[in-house]
């Protein structure tokens, strides 16, 4: 915090009872006469309003010995000096006293180069934690840039779950079957895969900005999870007697490949300059780049092999139950 040379006045009450002066003449002499401020707002033709301050003039309080000459009224119209009612001398103060919660507070600024402010925090913390010792009635709060992190964070915890639990019941809708739901939201996991390995690669730490583009990454394989889903009842819709079960699957999954491959490169091709770009914002679209062009490899793979492998398990595991049941009721 900086400091500076002021010019102090502490009232001092006995004295004030003596002389007859009140705290708030006294307050006021100190606050527009020595000071000055703004007493009122004068509104010219344009509405514009322009404040008005009172002040002595600069040569009767230039000096301390004038600041200690300032006359202060009395309660029976005297005036006595500043300096018989108050202690005024030059200190060396704060140019700036802060409150924070009804508390006195200072500030330090700390600017942050190649590490997250929550890791800076925690390293700070545990390193502070060892190595200060705060005298009574102090304490240390960190804010700033952490502090809008960790509520972001506090939201995402709630609205991650929120949001793949709405999917799941728009899948349910849709499909209007259970297991194919899970089929499908099967492509998230397989997506944080990709998305992991590459941010971790790249040495990105799991921050906001991470988690939103595992949110936008999430968006985009379950709708090619749907898409290949929808491909495979269609084709299964589509099925001859002499064709079986597993062909009609794979002309499903055939009829995806291409659609597939072009979103993948799509978005893959347009995100996979933006490690390499520099500038203004590029150091949180870079973040938010990451698990999209990972989680999208991950995510093809999944979606073209396993989503079709495991249509035909359930299905399988169907026929198996169906079979099952029969036995037990002949």
């Amino acid at each position: 915090m900086s400091e500076g040379y002021y010019v102090d006045v502490q009232n001092d009450l006995e004295r004030m009872a003596e002389h007859g002066v009140t705290v708030d003449e006294a307050m006021m002499t100190v606050r527009y006469a020595i000071g000055g401020d703004n007493v009122v707002g004068v509104k010219d033709a344009n509405n514009v309003v322009t404040p008005l301050s009172v002040q002595y003039s600069p040569e009767y309080t230039d000096t301390l010995e004038k600041v200690k000459g300032t006359p202060v009224v009395t309660a029976d119209g005297r005036a006595v000096p500043l300096s018989d009612v108050a202690t005024v001398a030059v200190r060396k103060m704060p140019e700036m006293l802060r409150n924070d919660d009804g508390h006195l507070s200072g500030y330090v600024y700390v600017d942050l180069h190649n590490i997250t402010p929550s890791d800076y925090v925690e390293k700070a913390r545990e390193f502070l934690a060892k190595n200060l010792t705060l005298p009574p009635g102090y304490s240390i709060e960190w804010t700033g840039v952490y502090k809008y992190t960790e509520e972001a964070r506090a939201r995402m915890r709630v609205i991650i779950p929120i949001t793949l639990v709405i999917i799941f019941g728009l899948l349910v809708v849709a499909f209007r079957s259970i297991s194919e739901s899970i089929l499908t939201m099967m492509s998230v996991p397989f997506a944080m895969v990709g998305g992991v390995f590459l941010q971790r690669a790249l040495g990105y730490p799991m921050t906001t900005a991470v988690i939103i583009g595992y949110i936008s990454l999430f968006a985009v394989a379950v709708q090619t999870g749907v898409l290949m889903v929808a491909f495979i009842r269609e084709a299964l819709a589509r099925r001859t007697e002499a064709q079986s079960f597993i062909d009609a699957v794979i002309d499903g999954s055939v009829n995806r490949l291409r659609p597939k491959l072009m979103t993948v490169a799509t978005i893959v091709l347009s995100l996979s300059l933006i490690p390499f770009s520099t500038g203004p914002g590029m150091e949180i679209m870079k973040p938010i780049a990451a698990p999209s062009i990972g989680g999208m490899v991950s995510s093809t793979i999944h979606v073209l092999f396993m989503t079709p492998c495991l249509f035909v398990i359930i299905e399988d595991l169907r026929e198996w139950r169906n079979r099952r049941s029969l036995k037990k009721t002949a």
